[in-house]
């Protein structure tokens, strides 16, 4: 399958980040990862596997494998801990153009890519254009903000008719939601002097309970987390150089055993110090589950504006038709725009 997707930036956090304009999909490879490893291969495993192949390259762990590894490579971590881990671990090594690049909550991106599974070329291809040119457009230079939300209120209306015509009942609903929440982190887009947005969006958890040790660790203790990612870049340099010939592994392997070692060691210290509370009587955890919470009760409290809210998805003209009256009761976008954007919506889909 080769797609061709128009896109502009998408912004992680509040930066902003660049992609290249089109992006091309050939057919993937599936390759299965065996879970017969070594114990020097579990504590880089979850690395290198990613470094093994290109982006083309569809990667599957068996899940007794992970399972296996995860077990003894995270011993001391609870049940919701391992979810966390297998679900991210499956996540990053799952090729969407949507996950990678419309949305960066976990959840959301589970829920878009599930609904978009098994899509038509042309509803992908639709789907794309309403998530970069609508819901988070990152330049939005020449339009007012009434513009641009009413640009957003458009994409949600172009998803309700794709819903509504293209989807089963069950993936419609997972597709809307996923839509619904991705159109309000537009609407708490900020769009600076020069037209450009940035989008506040939240990794989150996978599951509720996981505890986000590594990313609270990474931006709040870089010098602790540095020390415990280095045992891993460390162990694959040393594999890497016995791979191409330059160290024999047997001269290697008590090294390999000590940065494993080293690595149990710092991830316990890294645990401590995520459980432990400090001076305002909370421990990092519960800090950043506090701050998510703020940012996603302020998300899902966003209302979504309502210019074509009337818009009848039963068909393609009564759909066409009914977008267009509403903008000429309320002239909320230009009308020779908004009939070219629509016919050409339609002309997508066929």
């Amino acid at each position: 399958m080769s797609l061709n997707i128009n896109r502009s930036h998408f912004n992680t956090g509040i930066a902003s980040l660049p992609t290249e304009n089109k992006i091309s999909i050939p057919n993937k490879k599936h390759v299965n990862v065996m879970d017969k490893v070594n114990e020097a291969d579990k504590t880089v495993i979850l690395q290198k596997i990613g470094s093994m192949f290109d982006n083309n390259t569809e990667i599957s762990i068996s899940d007794e494998g992970l399972d296996a590894l995860i077990n003894s490579f995270f011993s001391e971590a609870n049940e919701a801990d391992k979810i966390e881990l297998k679900t991210r671990t499956t996540d990053i090594y799952s090729f969407n153009p949507f996950v990678s690049h419309a949305s960066n909550n976990i959840i959301t991106s589970r829920n878009l890519t599930e609904s978009l599974d098994g899509a038509d070329e042309n509803v992908l291809r639709a789907v794309g254009d309403i998530i970069h040119r609508h819901l988070l457009n990152y330049n939005v230079s020449g339009m007012t903000e009434d513009e641009r939300q009413s640009m957003i209120a458009l994409g949600v209306e172009k998803a309700k008719y794709l819903a509504a015509n293209h989807f089963d009942a069950n993936k419609a609903k997972q597709f809307l939601s996923a839509i619904d929440t991705i159109a309000k982190w537009g609407m708490n887009g900020k769009t600076d002097e020069n037209g450009i947005v940035s989008f506040d969006i939240r990794k989150g958890p996978v599951v509720e309970g996981a505890n986000q040790l590594h990313e609270v660790v990474k931006s709040q203790n870089p010098e602790l987390y540095k020390k415990w990612m280095d045992t891993l870049y460390e162990s694959q340099a040393l594999k890497e150089k016995a791979k191409i010939g330059e160290l024999k592994l047997e001269n290697i392997r008590y090294k390999l055993k000590v940065l494993a070692n080293n690595f149990i060691d710092l991830q316990k210290q890294a645990i401590k110090w995520y459980q432990s509370p400090d001076g305002s009587g909370k421990s990092p955890h519960q800090q950043w589950y506090d701050e998510y919470n703020g940012w996603k009760n302020k998300m899902e409290s966003t209302a979504l504006p309502t210019a074509f809210s009337q818009s009848d998805v039963s068909n393609q003209e009564a759909f066409f038709d009914s977008i267009m009256n509403q903008n000429e009761s309320s002239n909320t976008l230009d009308s020779d725009y908004l009939k070219e954007d629509l016919q050409k919506f339609i002309e997508q889909l066929k």
